[in-house]
Protein backbone atom coordinates (compact mmCIF):
# COMPACT_ATOMS: atom_id res chain seq x y z
CA UNK A 1 0.00 0.00 0.00
CA UNK A 2 1.75 2.99 -0.92
CA UNK A 3 2.09 6.05 1.54
CA UNK A 4 -0.94 7.99 -0.09
CA UNK A 5 -3.44 5.05 -0.45
CA UNK A 6 -2.89 4.75 3.49
CA UNK A 7 -3.43 8.41 4.37
CA UNK A 8 -6.61 8.61 2.13
CA UNK A 9 -8.34 5.95 4.00
CA UNK A 10 -7.22 7.07 6.97
CA UNK A 11 -8.19 10.68 6.24
CA UNK A 12 -11.52 9.19 5.23
CA UNK A 13 -12.05 7.35 8.55
CA UNK A 14 -11.04 10.74 10.36
CA UNK A 15 -12.61 13.55 9.17
CA UNK A 16 -15.87 12.09 7.08
CA UNK A 17 -16.32 9.18 10.00
CA UNK A 18 -14.67 10.35 13.20
CA UNK A 19 -15.56 13.91 12.88
CA UNK A 20 -19.00 14.26 11.43
CA UNK A 21 -18.10 15.48 8.19
CA UNK A 22 -20.23 13.83 6.15
CA UNK A 23 -19.71 15.72 2.67
CA UNK A 24 -16.50 14.98 2.17
CA UNK A 25 -16.79 11.76 1.22
CA UNK A 26 -17.64 11.93 -2.21
CA UNK A 27 -13.89 13.32 -1.82
CA UNK A 28 -12.15 9.89 -0.68
CA UNK A 29 -14.97 7.71 -1.89
CA UNK A 30 -15.45 6.20 -5.79
CA UNK A 31 -18.70 7.30 -7.23
CA UNK A 32 -19.02 3.31 -8.00
CA UNK A 33 -18.19 2.36 -4.07
CA UNK A 34 -20.69 -0.34 -2.98
CA UNK A 35 -21.13 -0.12 0.71
CA UNK A 36 -23.16 -3.00 2.62
CA UNK A 37 -24.15 -0.98 6.04
CA UNK A 38 -26.58 1.24 4.30
CA UNK A 39 -29.54 0.28 4.29
CA UNK A 40 -32.08 0.12 2.18
CA UNK A 41 -30.21 2.08 -0.23
CA UNK A 42 -26.72 1.03 -0.99
CA UNK A 43 -23.55 2.30 -2.70
CA UNK A 44 -22.24 6.22 -2.80
CA UNK A 45 -25.76 7.60 -2.58
CA UNK A 46 -26.46 5.97 0.62
CA UNK A 47 -23.15 6.51 2.18
CA UNK A 48 -23.49 10.47 3.69
CA UNK A 49 -26.64 9.55 5.70
CA UNK A 50 -25.55 6.17 6.75
CA UNK A 51 -22.39 8.52 8.27
CA UNK A 52 -24.92 11.41 9.46
CA UNK A 53 -27.08 8.19 11.10
CA UNK A 54 -23.98 7.13 12.85
CA UNK A 55 -23.35 10.59 14.82
CA UNK A 56 -27.55 10.74 15.32
CA UNK A 57 -27.75 6.97 16.66
CA UNK A 58 -24.51 7.32 18.60
CA UNK A 59 -24.33 10.69 20.96
CA UNK A 60 -20.72 10.85 21.77
CA UNK A 61 -19.30 8.37 19.12
CA UNK A 62 -15.43 8.02 19.43
CA UNK A 63 -13.71 5.87 16.59
CA UNK A 64 -9.70 5.15 16.63
CA UNK A 65 -7.79 3.58 13.30
CA UNK A 66 -5.94 0.93 14.20
CA UNK A 67 -4.35 -0.31 10.44
CA UNK A 68 -5.37 0.45 6.98
CA UNK A 69 -4.87 -2.66 4.21
CA UNK A 70 -4.78 -2.28 0.08
CA UNK A 71 -4.72 -4.95 -2.69
CA UNK A 72 -4.89 -3.46 -6.04
CA UNK A 73 -8.05 -1.21 -6.35
CA UNK A 74 -9.46 -2.59 -2.81
CA UNK A 75 -9.19 -0.65 0.50
CA UNK A 76 -10.10 -1.56 4.13
CA UNK A 77 -8.79 -0.19 7.79
CA UNK A 78 -9.65 -1.88 11.18
CA UNK A 79 -11.15 0.47 13.38
CA UNK A 80 -12.90 0.45 17.10
CA UNK A 81 -15.91 2.60 17.29
CA UNK A 82 -17.94 2.97 20.22
CA UNK A 83 -20.74 5.41 21.52
CA UNK A 84 -23.72 4.97 23.76
CA UNK A 85 -26.93 3.65 21.93
CA UNK A 86 -29.33 6.27 22.32
CA UNK A 87 -31.20 6.37 18.87
CA UNK A 88 -32.58 3.37 16.16
CA UNK A 89 -30.18 2.25 14.35
CA UNK A 90 -31.07 -0.24 11.16
CA UNK A 91 -33.99 -0.87 12.54
CA UNK A 92 -32.49 -1.82 16.31
CA UNK A 93 -34.02 -0.08 19.22
CA UNK A 94 -31.95 1.78 21.58
CA UNK A 95 -29.76 0.60 24.40
CA UNK A 96 -28.46 3.47 26.07
CA UNK A 97 -25.59 1.19 26.22
CA UNK A 98 -21.96 2.10 25.35
CA UNK A 99 -21.35 0.29 21.76
CA UNK A 100 -18.24 -0.63 20.41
Amino acid sequence: MSASSKQSVLDFYRQAVSEGRHELAAQFVSPTHQGYNAAPAAGMAALPNHLKGLRKTFLDFSMQCHEAVAEGDWRTVRITAQGPHTGEWMGIAPTEKIGG
